[in-house]
């Protein structure tokens, strides 16, 4: 009997290996360190199901959420900007020139996202409810409450030609305080042990900087040595080559 295997499928999982636990030994017990994971996927994966044991799950979401937020005001900046240093008119019911549609549709944009994030994470109801202090709480509603009732009067419903103050309708940093918050709970409720529990998983310690798995990939300690043909660390292997097994029946 006859089992054909393919190189890909024993070199890329090990080397994905690789990579995680050199990514897990460089994990920094820093906020540095926390937000990192984010930017990871598989440390990401990870970090999201120990964040589910540790039923802190909610932060985590929420500042993947609140990072698209403030990206709506990052990737439309310039026009913000320019809105900003100049004489804002409200466009009525229905905008006519180019420049009205864009600035309602983009207010539009920032008072769904601003009302979800608020729906999800400060309702009492919402099982994604997070535990902040009620003073916190009470000034985001605040907040947003002043925010709702001028996009609605000056954007949505406003008499065209009233001069509009920018100020007022700019909530970019409406969340910023809850994020902080969000980030010291996820740093001392969940990564700490994290990054702790993965360095002891993969074999370091406090005074190791080896990964177990790079004896995986060096099993040589003469890293000038020359490389056998068709090794899977000769720059020109061709990962998808395959071999066969010849597996004898009993």
């Amino acid at each position: 009997m006859f089992y054909v295997f393919s190189l890909s499928q024993i070199t890329i999982p090990l080397y994905e290996s690789y990579k995680v636990s050199k990514k897990i030994n460089n994990l920094e017990l820093t906020k540095k360190g926390l937000l990192k994971v984010f930017q990871n996927d598989i440390l990401y994966k990870e970090f999201f199901e120990y964040a589910v044991k540790k039923r802190s799950v909610e932060y985590a979401i929420f500042h993947i959420e609140y990072l698209e937020f403030k990206n709506i005001f990052k990737i439309n900046k310039d026009f913000i900007d320019e809105l900003s240093g100049s004489r804002i008119l409200a466009p009525g019911p229905e905008p006519s020139n180019a420049k009205d549609k864009k600035m309602v549709q983009l207010f539009e944009e920032i008072y769904k996202k601003a009302d979800d994030i608020y729906t999800k994470y400060f309702n009492k109801e919402s099982e994604l409810e997070l535990n902040l202090p009620a003073k916190m709480v009470k000034k985001v509603n605040n907040r947003l409450y002043d925010y709702n009732i001028y996009y609605n009067r000056y954007i949505v419903n406003g008499t065209e030609g009233h001069e509009i103050d920018i100020k007022q309708i700019n909530c970019e940093t409406i969340f910023d305080e809850v994020h902080g918050e969000a980030l010291d709970s996820l740093f001392l409720n969940v990564y700490s042990s994290f990054a702790k529990d993965k360095k002891k998983t993969y074999g370091f310690n406090a005074n190791s900087k080896v990964a177990r798995s790079n004896s995986i990939l060096n099993s040589s300690s003469n890293r000038n040595s020359a490389l056998s043909p068709n090794s899977p660390l000769d720059p020109n292997f061709n990962i998808d080559s395959t071999f066969s097994m010849e597996v004898t029946s009993p």
